[in-house]
């Protein structure tokens, strides 16, 4: 059986929230982009990974975004025809972007070789956790 752990807010301290986006995103944080198809979802997310692979300019701002790493989960595109192109187009830093590709398992199949499966999401956040946490500041952790 589990304990629910309970704390009075007024115990908290208030800590501030670092901006990358002011206004729109911060570091730390999660951000979704949600919305029907063919609404640019993937456009915006291409533009805000080349402004922060790159230093340059937010979408529809004068602000240049701090210069950093990207990490891309891109699970319904294929990265070298749809997302690689994206990023060029928005003129990214294609060295600052990386994209989750699968996730090793550490058991070894008949042949030795490592066993590997594509990222889902619900069942691999600690690998996703701990690969950010070990990526350091690029990514902004």
């Amino acid at each position: 059986m589990h304990e629910l752990l309970v704390t009075s807010v007024f115990d908290i301290a208030t800590k501030p929230i670092e901006p990358l986006w002011p206004g729109f995103l911060y570091l730390g944080k999660v951000a979704i982009l949600a919305g029907d198809p063919g609404l640019s979802k993937s456009t915006l997310a291409s533009a805000i990974a080349a402004s922060v692979s790159t230093g340059g300019r937010w979408p529809l701002s004068d602000d240049h975004a701090p210069i950093g790493d990207t990490l891309v989960l891109a699970a319904e595109d294929d990265i070298a025809d749809t997302v690689r192109p994206r990023l060029e187009e928005a003129g990214a830093d294609l060295s600052r972007i990386h994209c989750v590709q699968g996730v090793l398992d550490s058991a070894t199949d008949s042949s030795g070789r490592q066993i590997e499966y594509g990222f889902q999401l619900t069942h691999h956040i600690a690998e996703l956790e701990d690969h950010l946490r070990n990526a350091g500041a690029g990514f902004g952790w």
